[in-house]
């Protein structure tokens, strides 16, 4: 028995910590919320989660699912075991030898960038903005009865500390070299990005650790090592690959397009900015810090909502088409258990001022009267212009297959007919839509498509619209399929 019990501690024994340190810095708004009601300086329905002093963070259990589920899709089961335990940890598993997690990630308190200087506390805080949102119905595109709402978000340009902490024990020791090399290609994922938090499918959530360090502690090898991690200082850094295309699943398909802008854009930002005593601006285009953005949940709306005008164009049942876009696009009806993740991602765009190309310009304009015709009121409005051709905007989605391995030549055929319409000015985006506002032209674009052999496939598009890359062909079978699978 004594035997035993030895064996057992000599195993749980610690060998080695390997450490990954970096500042976590977001690239577009993050969303995770507190699930309470709060008051502070927005009236929002859905408020980011903060600390007892206001300030906002990243939960370490956020980071480590987003962590695992990575691991469990790049290197399997029994990797993501090693390092993150069994998830069934503390249930009876009759018999079977249960692991705890050897990763230790830390809370991120999130600050404001540029604020070394500052000896304000509260100016040290990320900031936080309040986006509002609209359920569309489809069809009509008009709001739903009670489909408004509000939300707080952290700012893009908030950073915090990274600090990862892996324990290795005496029983990881035949898997030491795999699992260095899996920390190793996990500082490099840092280093590319990863999403964070909720409505990751319309782009929010993206952070890197644009210079990720990685520490190895081999207490096996040297006793400098361990007085090292005693004292907190650095030992044993090791260099990072260098940084390789992620990979997707077979069947992915990530589409970049370039546009001008051909008539104005406005995405609202309410304000009752006074020009002069007559004419009050009622709102302006949206920002995020000092660039304008178009938001990832209103891109995805149009898309959403020209995709149903497409099928229907189509010939597809209504009923397999709503169905279709609810596998496709996500739903977010999770009070009967239907609830669908979407396997359409877009991410943020935005269009930086700096270069004087686009202005932004007031406009007045007249509420009339419907039945006399005659003037209620003047109020203003500030939308984007363009001043020249060049392409100011760019736009990215990406469609993932249901199943890992499983391609679906339907919604790559989506996802190409989305493109045309978005490249020829067909769909309009952002608000005042029916004046004409919102829309594009194309000034190029670069597709990307991982088939079932992990081969990758590129297709490029001129201004004019001509292919000069990749075959023609599979384009127009993915479209094909489409328009024969009808439902």
């Amino acid at each position: 028995m004594a035997e035993t019990q030895q064996a057992t501690v000599n195993q749980a024994a610690i060998i080695a910590r390997i450490v990954i340190k970096g500042q976590l810095r977001l690239m577009s708004p993050l969303r995770i919320a507190s699930g309470l009601a709060e008051t502070g300086s927005h009236e929002a329905d859905i408020y980011v989660l903060k600390d007892e002093a206001g300030q906002p963070f990243i939960p370490g259990s956020s980071l480590a699912g987003v962590l695992r589920a990575w691991l469990q899709a790049t290197h399997g089961a029994e990797m993501t075991c090693l390092c993150f335990g069994d998830e069934r940890a503390g249930h009876d598993r009759r018999g079977g030898t249960e692991l705890q997690s050897s990763l230790d990630v830390r809370d991120i308190p999130l600050e404001a960038p540029e604020t070394a200087g500052s000896s304000q506390p509260e100016q040290h805080l990320a900031k936080i903005v309040l986006r509002d949102g609209v359920c569309l119905q489809d069809g009509t595109g008009t709001a739903k009865k009670g489909g408004k709402f509000n939300y707080e978000a952290v700012e893009r340009g908030a950073h915090g500390r990274l600090r990862l902490v892996l324990t290795l024990r005496r029983y990881h020791a035949p898997h030491y070299d795999a699992i260095l090399t899996v920390m190793q290609e996990l500082a490099g994922t840092l280093q590319r990005g990863i999403h964070l938090g909720s409505l990751t499918s319309l782009g929010f959530g993206r952070a890197v650790c644009p210079e990720p360090h990685l520490y190895e502690y081999d207490f096996r090898q040297s006793r400098a090592a361990v007085a090292a991690w005693l004292c907190g200082g650095k030992y044993g850094e090791r260099s990072l690959p260098a940084q390789a295309e992620p990979r997707y699943p077979a069947g992915t398909l990530q589409v970049e397009a370039q546009f001008a802008l051909r008539t104005s854009l406005l995405v609202r930002q309410y304000t009752e900015e006074k020009l002069d005593s007559e004419l009050t601006i009622s709102a302006k285009p949206l920002r995020s810090g000092d660039d304008f953005v178009l938001p990832g949940p209103s891109l995805k709306g149009v898309l959403r909502h020209r995709a149903a005008r497409i099928l229907r164009k189509l010939g597809w049942p209504e009923d397999a088409s709503r169905n279709y876009l609810a596998s496709l696009m996500g739903t977010a009806n999770d009070r009967d258990g239907t609830a669908q993740k979407s396997r359409l991602r877009v991410e943020e765009s935005y269009l930086r001022p700096q270069d004087g190309r686009l202005q932004e310009t007031a406009q007045a304009r007249v509420h009339a009267d419907r039945f006399t015709g005659g003037v209620i009121d003047l109020f203003g409005e500030k939308a984007l212009w363009q001043s020249d051709s060049e392409p100011v905007l760019t736009l990215r989605y990406t469609v993932w297959p249901p199943q890992k391995g499983e391609a679906r030549p339907g919604d790559l055929g989506l996802a190409l007919l989305l493109l045309k319409d978005l490249w020829l000015g067909d769909v309009a985006l952002g608000g005042d839509q029916s004046i004409g506002r919102g829309r594009l032209q194309g000034c190029g674009a670069a597709l990307r498509y991982w088939g079932a052999d992990g081969q990758e496939q590129k297709w490029t598009l001129a201004a004019d619209g001509r292919l000069t890359a990749g075959e023609a062909a599979t384009l127009e079978s993915w479209v094909q399929a489409l328009v024969q699978s009808r439902g």
